[in-house]
């Protein structure tokens, strides 16, 4: 199916007509969020969506001559980034705008913002791959963020049973442990939403797709959703940025 093809000009505007169209909407963080933009497509007279959160894509019938526009805007109201994609037999997905540089980039990390912010800014349009529920990487879900707060923890902890003071008493802490842990995972998934998911909500030209890439040739990638549905991307550009991990020589006594 050619989703475009059902597409045509009218006083300047796309518009499809009693047409079956695809959504890519960035931005959307839960379920409920899904259940939002939904919502704004389904007010749209003629309009019948279904906005799926996992694959971040809506997917809408129009029994009427609807304005393209009028749905992306609809879904911008509701506070997210609506895309037209092109579907080639239900598994071939690429971006609207061809006259922009793509840019598609394996990963979700720092690294991998860090590149898509710049390559946007100048102008690509950028889609970001990510296998994972959640993105930003080890740093802010797992590395520095997470564990410097359990050392401060430990730090105060340590403060409060041995303080140099002689007129200060010590005393053992209560380490309530669960309570702990609870107040990282919220600084974390608010970190998260600052550096990560906040430019995703306000960056049109960045999109993300959940789901695992391999190549299968130099400018196109497979990708595997967690519901087992394969997506094809063609990309002018692919950014690898899925992160490392330490490799241990095989040296006795190592």
């Amino acid at each position: 199916m050619r989703c475009l093809d059902a597409m045509e000009k009218k006083a300047g505007r796309e518009v499809v007509s009693k047409a079956h169209i695809t959504l890519h909407i960035t931005g959307m963080t839960c379920e409920h969020c899904a259940r939002s933009a939904e919502a704004a497509l389904n007010a749209l007279a003629g309009v019948r969506a279904r906005v799926s959160f996992h694959e971040t894509l809506a997917r809408i019938g129009a029994d009427t001559e609807t304005a393209v526009s009028q749905m992306l805007d609809v879904v911008r109201t509701a506070g997210y980034v609506a895309a037209l994609i092109e579907e080639d037999n239900d598994n071939a997905v690429q971006t609207s705008d061809d006259a922009a540089l793509q840019i598609a980039i394996i990963g979700s990390g720092s690294g991998a913002f860090a590149a898509a912010i710049k390559t946007a800014g100048e102008g690509a349009k950028v889609t970001l791959i990510e296998g994972r529920e959640i993105i930003g990487g080890t740093c802010v879900n797992l590395g520095c963020v997470p564990s410097k707060i359990m050392i401060r923890a430990a730090q105060t902890a340590q403060v409060q049973a041995r303080n140099p003071f002689d007129g200060l008493q010590s005393h053992t802490p209560i380490i309530d442990r669960k309570r702990l842990v609870s107040q990282q995972q919220a600084r974390v998934a608010e970190l998260r939403q600052a550096k990560y998911e906040s430019i995703l909500q306000g960056h049109p030209d960045i999109q993300l797709i959940h789901g695992w890439a391999r190549f299968q040739d130099s400018h196109t990638l497979a990708i595997t959703q967690a519901n087992g549905r394969e997506l094809t991307l063609k990309a002018d550009r692919i950014l690898i940025a899925s992160g490392a991990h330490a490799a241990i020589p095989a040296i006795p006594g190592l």
